[in-house]
Protein backbone atom coordinates (compact mmCIF):
# COMPACT_ATOMS: atom_id res chain seq x y z
CA UNK A 1 0.00 0.00 0.00
CA UNK A 2 1.88 3.16 -1.49
CA UNK A 3 1.66 6.32 1.48
CA UNK A 4 -0.54 8.51 -0.72
CA UNK A 5 -3.21 5.83 -1.01
CA UNK A 6 -3.02 4.99 2.73
CA UNK A 7 -3.43 8.72 3.35
CA UNK A 8 -6.30 8.80 1.44
CA UNK A 9 -8.52 5.76 3.10
CA UNK A 10 -7.41 7.62 6.34
CA UNK A 11 -8.84 11.11 5.23
CA UNK A 12 -11.99 9.01 3.76
CA UNK A 13 -12.60 7.32 7.65
CA UNK A 14 -11.72 10.63 9.20
CA UNK A 15 -14.70 12.17 7.06
CA UNK A 16 -17.31 9.11 7.39
CA UNK A 17 -16.52 9.61 11.59
CA UNK A 18 -16.68 13.28 11.17
CA UNK A 19 -20.01 12.76 8.77
CA UNK A 20 -21.69 10.19 10.65
CA UNK A 21 -21.26 10.54 14.26
CA UNK A 22 -22.57 14.20 14.38
CA UNK A 23 -25.69 13.34 11.97
CA UNK A 24 -26.41 10.84 14.23
CA UNK A 25 -27.05 12.79 17.09
CA UNK A 26 -28.80 15.49 15.26
CA UNK A 27 -31.17 12.29 14.05
CA UNK A 28 -31.05 11.62 18.55
CA UNK A 29 -32.48 15.12 19.33
CA UNK A 30 -28.69 14.96 21.02
CA UNK A 31 -27.72 18.17 18.91
CA UNK A 32 -30.78 20.81 18.03
CA UNK A 33 -31.66 21.94 14.71
CA UNK A 34 -30.54 25.35 14.97
CA UNK A 35 -26.64 24.26 16.22
CA UNK A 36 -27.44 22.09 13.05
CA UNK A 37 -27.83 24.98 10.84
CA UNK A 38 -25.23 26.30 12.03
CA UNK A 39 -23.05 23.26 11.45
CA UNK A 40 -24.05 22.75 7.84
CA UNK A 41 -23.55 26.42 6.92
CA UNK A 42 -19.72 26.05 8.36
CA UNK A 43 -20.00 22.81 5.93
CA UNK A 44 -21.20 25.69 3.00
CA UNK A 45 -18.46 27.93 4.06
CA UNK A 46 -15.76 25.47 3.87
CA UNK A 47 -16.63 24.20 0.70
CA UNK A 48 -16.01 28.49 -0.55
CA UNK A 49 -12.73 28.30 1.19
CA UNK A 50 -11.64 25.34 -1.06
CA UNK A 51 -12.33 27.47 -3.88
CA UNK A 52 -10.82 30.21 -2.42
CA UNK A 53 -7.32 28.30 -1.70
CA UNK A 54 -7.35 26.69 -4.85
CA UNK A 55 -6.95 29.65 -6.85
CA UNK A 56 -4.89 31.87 -4.35
CA UNK A 57 -3.48 29.16 -2.18
CA UNK A 58 -2.61 26.61 -5.03
CA UNK A 59 -2.54 28.17 -8.66
CA UNK A 60 -1.42 31.31 -6.85
CA UNK A 61 -3.71 34.21 -8.31
CA UNK A 62 -5.27 36.98 -5.90
CA UNK A 63 -9.27 36.10 -6.97
CA UNK A 64 -11.75 38.09 -5.09
CA UNK A 65 -14.80 37.18 -7.21
CA UNK A 66 -15.63 33.71 -5.60
CA UNK A 67 -18.53 35.35 -4.08
CA UNK A 68 -19.80 35.96 -7.41
CA UNK A 69 -19.36 32.28 -8.62
CA UNK A 70 -21.28 30.80 -5.58
CA UNK A 71 -24.26 33.30 -6.21
CA UNK A 72 -24.38 31.94 -9.90
CA UNK A 73 -23.89 28.18 -8.37
CA UNK A 74 -26.51 28.65 -5.83
CA UNK A 75 -29.23 30.49 -8.01
CA UNK A 76 -28.75 27.41 -11.13
CA UNK A 77 -29.44 25.31 -8.27
CA UNK A 78 -32.30 26.41 -7.68
CA UNK A 79 -33.79 27.95 -11.18
CA UNK A 80 -33.40 24.38 -12.42
CA UNK A 81 -34.85 22.31 -9.85
CA UNK A 82 -37.68 24.55 -9.46
CA UNK A 83 -38.45 25.75 -13.60
CA UNK A 84 -36.57 22.10 -15.42
CA UNK A 85 -37.88 19.98 -12.34
CA UNK A 86 -34.36 18.42 -12.24
CA UNK A 87 -33.41 16.53 -9.30
CA UNK A 88 -31.30 18.17 -6.90
CA UNK A 89 -28.26 16.16 -7.05
CA UNK A 90 -28.26 16.65 -10.89
CA UNK A 91 -28.98 20.14 -10.39
CA UNK A 92 -26.10 20.85 -8.46
CA UNK A 93 -23.87 19.13 -10.63
CA UNK A 94 -24.95 21.20 -13.64
CA UNK A 95 -24.95 24.91 -11.89
CA UNK A 96 -21.26 23.89 -10.66
CA UNK A 97 -20.59 22.86 -14.78
CA UNK A 98 -22.49 26.31 -15.50
CA UNK A 99 -20.33 28.07 -12.67
CA UNK A 100 -17.21 26.66 -14.65
CA UNK A 101 -18.45 27.65 -17.72
CA UNK A 102 -18.49 31.45 -16.34
CA UNK A 103 -15.37 31.05 -14.55
CA UNK A 104 -13.81 30.44 -18.18
CA UNK A 105 -15.40 33.09 -19.46
CA UNK A 106 -14.31 35.24 -16.95
CA UNK A 107 -10.35 33.93 -16.46
CA UNK A 108 -9.50 33.77 -20.40
CA UNK A 109 -9.13 37.47 -20.57
CA UNK A 110 -8.53 38.17 -16.81
CA UNK A 111 -5.45 35.66 -16.09
CA UNK A 112 -3.29 38.17 -18.17
CA UNK A 113 -3.17 39.83 -15.51
CA UNK A 114 -1.27 39.87 -12.48
CA UNK A 115 -1.44 40.94 -8.79
CA UNK A 116 -3.84 44.00 -8.05
CA UNK A 117 -4.72 44.26 -12.04
CA UNK A 118 -6.59 40.93 -11.44
CA UNK A 119 -8.15 41.17 -7.63
CA UNK A 120 -9.37 44.52 -9.23
CA UNK A 121 -11.60 42.95 -11.84
CA UNK A 122 -12.67 39.81 -9.98
CA UNK A 123 -13.68 42.29 -7.35
CA UNK A 124 -15.74 43.97 -9.76
CA UNK A 125 -17.17 40.70 -11.39
CA UNK A 126 -18.59 39.80 -7.57
CA UNK A 127 -19.98 43.24 -7.30
CA UNK A 128 -22.19 43.07 -11.14
CA UNK A 129 -23.18 39.76 -10.07
CA UNK A 130 -24.66 40.65 -6.98
CA UNK A 131 -26.15 43.69 -8.31
CA UNK A 132 -27.35 41.60 -11.33
CA UNK A 133 -29.15 39.04 -8.80
CA UNK A 134 -30.29 41.67 -6.90
CA UNK A 135 -32.04 43.81 -9.55
CA UNK A 136 -33.76 40.54 -11.85
CA UNK A 137 -36.22 40.11 -9.42
CA UNK A 138 -38.53 37.99 -11.73
CA UNK A 139 -35.77 35.46 -11.45
CA UNK A 140 -34.00 35.76 -8.39
CA UNK A 141 -36.78 36.93 -5.74
CA UNK A 142 -34.33 40.24 -5.63
CA UNK A 143 -32.71 41.05 -2.35
CA UNK A 144 -34.96 38.94 -0.52
CA UNK A 145 -33.36 35.97 -2.34
CA UNK A 146 -35.95 32.68 -3.31
CA UNK A 147 -37.10 30.44 -0.57
CA UNK A 148 -36.33 26.76 -1.80
CA UNK A 149 -38.11 24.18 0.56
CA UNK A 150 -35.99 20.63 0.29
CA UNK A 151 -35.55 17.24 2.29
CA UNK A 152 -32.22 19.43 4.03
CA UNK A 153 -34.64 22.55 5.01
CA UNK A 154 -37.29 19.99 7.37
CA UNK A 155 -34.50 17.44 8.22
CA UNK A 156 -31.38 18.67 9.75
CA UNK A 157 -29.43 15.58 9.85
CA UNK A 158 -29.79 14.71 6.49
CA UNK A 159 -28.48 19.00 5.55
CA UNK A 160 -25.80 18.51 8.00
CA UNK A 161 -24.70 14.75 6.33
CA UNK A 162 -24.97 15.90 2.86
CA UNK A 163 -23.18 19.31 2.84
CA UNK A 164 -20.53 17.37 5.59
CA UNK A 165 -20.39 14.20 2.93
CA UNK A 166 -19.74 16.72 -0.55
CA UNK A 167 -17.19 18.70 1.48
CA UNK A 168 -14.86 15.10 2.49
CA UNK A 169 -15.23 14.06 -1.12
CA UNK A 170 -14.08 17.41 -2.71
CA UNK A 171 -10.95 17.76 -0.04
CA UNK A 172 -10.41 13.55 -1.23
CA UNK A 173 -10.47 14.71 -4.93
CA UNK A 174 -8.27 17.84 -4.42
CA UNK A 175 -5.96 16.39 -2.45
CA UNK A 176 -5.39 13.70 -5.37
CA UNK A 177 -5.85 16.42 -8.27
CA UNK A 178 -2.80 18.24 -6.09
CA UNK A 179 -0.48 15.14 -6.93
CA UNK A 180 -1.63 14.40 -9.81
CA UNK A 181 0.33 15.81 -13.33
CA UNK A 182 -1.70 18.82 -13.54
CA UNK A 183 -1.52 20.13 -10.03
CA UNK A 184 2.23 19.20 -10.33
CA UNK A 185 2.19 22.07 -13.23
CA UNK A 186 -0.43 24.30 -11.30
CA UNK A 187 2.26 24.27 -8.31
CA UNK A 188 5.41 24.89 -10.78
CA UNK A 189 3.68 28.12 -12.46
CA UNK A 190 2.63 29.18 -9.13
CA UNK A 191 6.07 28.81 -7.64
CA UNK A 192 7.39 30.98 -10.54
CA UNK A 193 6.29 31.58 -13.73
CA UNK A 194 9.24 32.03 -15.61
CA UNK A 195 11.04 28.61 -14.64
CA UNK A 196 7.80 26.88 -15.57
CA UNK A 197 7.79 28.70 -18.64
CA UNK A 198 11.12 27.39 -19.79
CA UNK A 199 10.31 23.77 -18.96
CA UNK A 200 7.78 23.71 -21.09
CA UNK A 201 4.91 24.63 -19.00
CA UNK A 202 1.86 26.24 -20.66
CA UNK A 203 1.30 28.84 -17.88
CA UNK A 204 -1.91 30.04 -18.70
CA UNK A 205 -3.13 27.32 -19.56
CA UNK A 206 -2.81 26.10 -16.28
CA UNK A 207 -3.75 29.01 -14.48
CA UNK A 208 -6.98 28.64 -16.80
CA UNK A 209 -7.56 25.15 -15.18
CA UNK A 210 -7.26 26.05 -11.66
CA UNK A 211 -9.26 29.17 -11.89
CA UNK A 212 -12.25 27.12 -13.88
CA UNK A 213 -11.75 24.16 -11.03
CA UNK A 214 -12.05 26.99 -8.66
CA UNK A 215 -15.20 28.56 -10.34
CA UNK A 216 -16.66 24.66 -9.84
CA UNK A 217 -15.76 24.21 -6.32
CA UNK A 218 -17.32 27.46 -5.45
CA UNK A 219 -20.89 26.72 -7.64
CA UNK A 220 -21.00 23.18 -5.25
CA UNK A 221 -21.14 25.40 -2.47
Amino acid sequence: MTKNFRNTIILFAVGILATALPAALIAAGAIDAYTAQIFSLAGINAIMALSVNIICGITGQLSLGQAGFMAIGGYSTILLCTNAHIPLPLAVVLAAAITAFFGFLIGFPTLRLEGDYLAIVTLAFGEIIRVFLVNLKQWTGGPNGIQFNTIMVFNPAVAFGVVTGILVILIALIQNFIRSSYGRAILAVREDEIAANSSGIGVFRYKMIGFVLASFVAGIG
